[in-house]
């Protein structure tokens, strides 16, 4: 592990140096270790699970399932946020359409999904499919945008799923979608990158002789998540999750209120790097986390809330413990899946 660790390192700071495996080089690889066949095989809950993964990783903000759907499946609704050349901050809302489907996408489909995502006020409908659109449907989606209908459509088929899956090894790895074992390793480059950044802060605090060792505390969180991580892909199994006992994995900082049986349905190593990389990021002393069948919700006090690069990062952990994050108002919300 910690050969690959001093590789990670290595490739970073030569920035893409052709003695190197750079992450590009990982993904281009990426592309011809990955199949539509393998996304059709699974199950539609899986496949519902790959793109949530996909879509937060590709930057959409608390992301909540609406379900059921129409058609009993589950759909995301999140947030983006964009910058334009004055400066002004705009958040659009998106609507996410799940369909793991062997044929083609109609347009009765397609417009069932945008009176639903107007319905919820969604500024752009995205579908991803398995599958391709039907050429009815790539022109009435056309011309639906061209007036410049709300919500605006766009669309993912079967070829943008494997172009865009190319980005992100980690899911590849995460869902079995990677041929080549050689890609695993790679796949942990940004959980790497990430502990590397922690382990900085770390030692400048040390160095610094600060008593709060909230970054050390994150840092080795951080390496225990990715070391079990490294190890699950090396024995070529999937994420094996062990429960999260309080008793032994929290934090002396940390009150559990409510239902706190329920933190055993979540994944140990993921869960302990979550909490402590927010204290760590949010400077946060203490916190409550008020636990519910499914969920934990942790307040944070006021001008506490995770920035953007943050919530990158802690999106990006949540991945490897197959958690999902959002933020609702003064509290950050952990959720598990079934």
């Amino acid at each position: 592990m910690w050969k690959f660790l001093r590789l990670s390192a290595f490739c970073l700071a030569a920035n893409a140096s052709s003695d190197c495996l750079t992450v590009c080089t990982v993904n281009r690889m990426a592309a011809s270790l990955i199949t539509i066949d393998k996304l059709k095989a699974l199950s539609p809950g899986q496949f519902e699970n790959v793109v949530y993964d996909l879509v937060t990783s590709a930057g959409l903000r608390n992301a909540v399932w609406r379900t059921p759907g129409s058609d009993g499946g589950r759909d995301i609704e999140g947030e983006m946020e964009t910058t334009d050349f004055s400066g002004f901050h705009v958040i659009t809302k998106w609507y996410v359409e799940c369909k793991r489907y062997a044929s083609s996408v109609d347009w009765p489909t397609v417009w069932d999904k945008i009176a639903y995502a107007d319905s919820h006020e969604a500024g752009y409908l995205l579908i991803v499919t398995t599958a391709m659109l039907s050429p009815q449907c790539k022109t009435e989606a056309s011309n639906w945008n061209s007036k410049r209908r709300m919500p605006a459509v766009r669309y993912w088929d079967g070829t943008n799923l494997e172009q865009l899956l190319m980005h992100y090894p980690g899911i590849l790895v995460k869902y079995d979608l990677a041929a080549d074992t050689k890609l695993a390793p790679a796949a942990f480059m940004a959980l790497a990158q990430q502990t590397s950044k922690v382990v900085q802060a770390a030692y400048g605090a040390s160095e610094m002789a600060n008593h709060d060792n909230a970054a050390l505390e994150a840092a080795s969180a951080l390496a225990e998540l990715l070391t079990v991580r490294i190890r699950d892909a090396e024995t070529g199994g999937k994420f094996a999750k062990s429960p999260f006992v309080t008793l032994v994995d929290g934090f002396h900082w940390l009150k559990v209120s409510g239902n706190g049986a329920e933190l055993g349905g979540f994944d140990r190593h993921g869960l302990r790097a979550l909490f402590a990389l927010l204290r760590h990021v949010t400077g946060t002393k203490t916190a409550t986390a008020e636990v519910a069948p499914g969920v934990i919700r942790v307040t944070l006090p006021a001008g506490r809330l995770p920035s953007a690069a943050a919530t990158t990062l802690l999106t990006e952990v949540s991945l490897w413990g197959d958690l999902e994050v959002r933020v609702e108002g003064q509290d950050f919300i952990i959720s598990r899946r079934p």
